[in-house]
């Protein structure tokens, strides 16, 4: 099937029920100059939730929102909101009559609005709801005492609430997020992000946002999707994927991570330079197993049946301490500690898996 939408018909769309999520899409591919960017096979967003779609630059989750949204149309399969088809065999529903609302990594405010005027730009102007629909959904975003500014003389964080009461206004079934802290400095990303959690748990509106940010996906989001070359890897909950990752690739993505060799006898323990590790799988033969780095409790000696290391240096944060630590068998670890407890380079301590790990086969390459 072609990517041109006219070569589809164009209407409102058809009533569909074979749909499982809020948002589904089925079988979708997208390719540019020839390949194959973005192919995901079945993908669903329960309604009311927040999720992200979380991935490098370039891995495909900013095409799937532009194919979400209208903006650029699959070559194959079908999307699906509020079991409504938008995209399918001989159907393409433009962007505009999606009643999608999405929030661009760079706002696209009218700078010749105020930003009463730039919320009320999707709404009928004309209409007596058109104002208190702009009111409330200042109150909302606290910038009522701003509604006679334009976006030149707001500052950053307040553009990013205008754009985000903009697209909130005309009550959209879904809002697609952009990148839309990437232009700010990280104290105020920070702030942010809890300001706008509580935007969307106060709406409920279906949100998907797309980051690059680990942080962003793991503290803003319901549930997240990693996106890898194209592909969704894992979907889930953010304590899923951090202590839970299907594979390698998503324990790398997402945080510090430890790989430890080990041998598996089929049963759900490792043996290994830690000890006899429990698992979260049952395996056989050589494994490596992942330990994040809070999985690893640091201390001072204890006895000389402790697995014994030398601390190589320390990363001090403020609020916590990352170790990169030796161990006698030759392997290098990193620890997560919290920062009450002091530790300097060259420093003997004794260290402590605590946990059930995620394991996976060996790589032989």
């Amino acid at each position: 099937m072609s990517g041109d939408p006219s070569d589809r018909a164009v209407g409102s769309g058809a009533d569909v029920s074979p749909f499982a999520g809020f948002l589904s899409i089925r079988q979708v591919r997208k390719g540019f100059d020839g390949s194959s960017l973005v192919r995901i096979g079945e993908f669903d967003v329960v309604e009311g939730e927040v999720m992200a779609l979380l991935g490098p630059s370039g891995c495909g989750k900013t095409t799937t929102l532009r194919m979400v949204a209208g903006l650029s149309p699959p070559e194959s399969g079908s999307i699906a909101v509020a079991g409504r088809l938008l995209d399918g065999p001989g159907v393409y529903v433009p962007a505009e009559q999606r009643n999608v609302g999405m929030v661009f990594q760079d706002y696209a405010l009218f700078p010749h609005l105020t930003v009463e005027g730039n919320i009320r730009f999707g709404l009928d102007s004309r209409s007596a709801n058109s104002a208190s629909r702009a009111r409330d959904m200042m109150e909302l975003t606290r910038l009522t005492h701003l509604a006679d500014r334009r976006p030149a003389e707001l500052s950053g964080g307040e553009q990013q609430r205008t754009a985000l009461a903009r697209s909130l206004a005309p009550n959209p079934h879904l809002l697609l997020l952009d990148e839309p802290f990437s232009s700010l400095d990280a104290s105020l990303r920070k702030d942010l992000r809890r300001e706008v959690r509580r935007i969307l748990q106060a709406t409920g509106v279906t949100t998907i946002l797309v980051t690059h940010d680990q942080d962003e996906a793991l503290s803003m989001c319901d549930r997240l999707a990693l996106i890898l070359d194209g592909e969704v890897q894992q979907v889930g909950t953010p304590r899923e994927l951090y202590w839970s990752p299907r594979n390698e690739n998503v324990a790398r993505f997402i945080g510090d991570v430890n790989l430890l060799p080990g041998t598996a006898d089929g049963s759900l323990v490792v043996d290994s330079v830690l000890g006899r590790l429990p698992v979260q799988k049952a395996r056989t033969g050589p494994v490596q197993v992942m330990l994040r780095p809070e999985s690893i409790q640091v201390s001072y000696p204890e006895d000389q049946a402790s697995v014994m290391a030398r601390v190589l240096d320390v990363e001090y944060y403020g609020h916590d301490q990352v170790l990169n630590i030796h161990l006698q068998s030759g392997e290098e670890l990193l620890a997560r500690r919290d920062a009450i407890q002091p530790f300097l380079p060259g420093q003997t301590v004794s260290v402590r898996p605590v946990g059930v790990f995620p394991v996976y086969e060996a790589n032989r390459g």
